[in-house]
């Protein structure tokens, strides 16, 4: 089973911003996304699609981008 929780780094420690259904002293495997990282990332692809599908709008590269990412986040 797959979740997304957000979480704060304090001390050392990851601390999830909202509640989890874990027993106590369960293992977890935890993938770390930097949002900024992620975004500057994102940014950098998008304007390489930019420049190279002159020939399309960009209201429809913004919406297949969109479609594209939600099949991605829903397939996780």
């Amino acid at each position: 089973m797959a979740i997304t929780v957000n979480a704060i780094y304090e001390n050392g420690v990851l601390k999830p911003l909202e509640d989890v259904s874990l027993k106590e002293r369960e293992k977890v495997k935890i993938d770390i996304n930097l949002d900024e990282k992620l975004k500057k990332r994102f940014k950098k692809i998008t304007d390489s699609i930019y420049k190279r599908t002159n020939k399309y709008s960009a209201k429809e590269i913004e919406n297949d981008i969109t479609v594209a990412s939600k099949e991605v986040r829903d397939n996780d």
